[in-house]
């Protein structure tokens, strides 16, 4: 009997070390380092990859294009095939060759040239070789055209997404949860995707955590500032992107506003960066933390048009009196809407779920896990490429990716990037 009861203790033992293990991964996935260049560094965390960025414009920009060539020249690849491919045969007026003239009328920032300048430095570096730098889709060497381009990305305005934020009595300790699903075409890679940690040598830049794809720069999937500001934006609709003159891309724009978002005034750094600046309209989610003590987290929804004249304030949504600890937003304005409520689907499945009363006090990182699932698009045009759970009080931003088209985002593992294992990373 002596001997079977320590053959159990030993068992329950091995078995508690066992669970023990599991939930340390969990908390804490695998970290590896693949590579470093100066300063910078690409490094794997739960098998996803994500780039490590540091120093100025130029030397993040080279260190990018470096650490991650055949990428960047993959994910370039086959925007261009499919901007290709949704040409006309035949003409002169469609397809990528056309788009890189169009280039000019868009706005690159001083900032932005010295970085995509100084990636392109860095492919040649990676690659000496002319024919390993060539874009199939274009038969001819990557240049410094085809990588502003890629920035451009958002312009084909195929975005088809859903988020909320959530706080107070929904969240099992009151702190703030966001939810963000990413839809779109099969337009980019299922294999070059990649988070990016960057850390601006320039003063008044912040550092921030987001996810992309390599090769871009912006921000904007669901980017976090290092102080706990969230940025993000979906579609909305039809817009005359001709009421912009000299339009910043959108990514970039984002970019800015997240690197000098304050927590004390979130919205400022979003008006001046991004208000009639961009040429697409655009539902802004912007999430701060509390601006003082008793003060709940402030969420706020930026309904941007380009060329609108009301002022900046007028188009500012905030939580409804029906549902105060929450935001939602997916794809139509609500400011002015004579419906007084949104047409698409996947917000009242968000807003139904939320406002359920079984859901008081359990939104957690499942229930947004399982929130985003039910809004999620599988089918072969539209597939939920990315998705992520942000935790702003923890600097915590959890990632999924597609890794096919067709197979949501949402279906897959979700990986944990702590703020302070990424950026301590050396």
């Amino acid at each position: 009997m002596h001997s079977l009861l320590v053959k159990l203790m030993f068992a329950a033992a091995v078995a508690l070390v066992f669970l023990g293990m599991a939930a340390s991964a969990d908390e804490a996935p695998a970290v590896s380092i693949c590579e470093r260049y100066g300063q910078s560094l690409r490094a794997a965390v739960g098998g996803f990859p994500v780039l490590v960025l540091r120093g100025t414009h130029r030397e993040r920009g080279e260190a990018h294009g470096f650490l991650a060539a055949r990428e960047i020249i993959k994910t370039c690849d086959a925007m261009a095939a499919a901007v290709n491919s949704m040409g006309q045969a035949g003409t002169e007026t469609t397809g990528w060759d056309a788009a890189k003239k169009l280039v000019g009328r868009f706005q690159f920032p001083e900032r932005f040239q010295a970085e995509l300048e100084g990636m392109l430095e860095g492919i040649h570096r990676a690659l000496p070789e002319a024919r390993d730098r060539e874009l199939k889709a274009t038969g001819a060497e990557i240049t410094i055209e085809d990588l502003k381009l890629l920035q451009c990305g958002d312009v084909l305005e195929l975005m088809r997404c859903s988020q909320f934020s959530a706080w107070g009595s929904l969240t099992p300790d009151g702190s703030t949860i966001i939810g963000r699903n990413w839809d779109y075409p099969p337009i980019f890679p299922h294999d070059t995707y990649c988070a990016f940690a960057v850390d601006p040598a320039e003063k008044g830049l912040q550092k921030t955590m987001d996810s992309m794809w390599f090769g871009m720069i912006g921000a904007g999937m669901a980017c976090l500032n290092e102080e706990g500001v969230y940025l993000s934006g979906n579609d909305a609709g039809s817009e005359d992107p001709s009421r912009v003159q000299s339009p910043v891309p959108v990514m970039l724009a984002v970019r800015t506003a997240a690197e000098t978002a304050l927590a004390s005034n979130p919205l400022a750094a979003v008006e001046r960066n991004i208000d009639q600046k961009t040429a697409l309209a655009l539902l802004y989610h912007i999430v701060a933390p509390a601006g003082s003590e008793g003060q709940g987290a402030r969420a706020f929804v930026f309904e941007y048009a380009p060329g609108a004249t009301s002022p900046f304030e007028a188009r500012v949504r905030r939580s409804p009196r029906t549902l105060p600890d929450a935001l939602i937003l997916t794809n139509d304005p609500l400011i002015g809407s004579a419906s007084g409520g949104e047409t698409c689907d996947r917000y009242a499945r968000i807003e139904k779920a939320l406002a359920d009363p079984s859901t008081q006090g359990k939104v957690d990182f499942e229930k947004t896990r399982s929130i985003l699932d039910s809004v999620a698009a599988s089918g072969p045009g539209v597939t939920t490429q990315y998705s992520a759970v942000v935790t702003p009080a923890k600097k915590e931003v959890r990632i999924a990716a597609a890794p096919a088209s067709g197979k949501s985002a949402t279906k897959q593992d979700y990986v944990r990037f702590q703020w302070e294992v990424v950026f301590g990373l050396r």
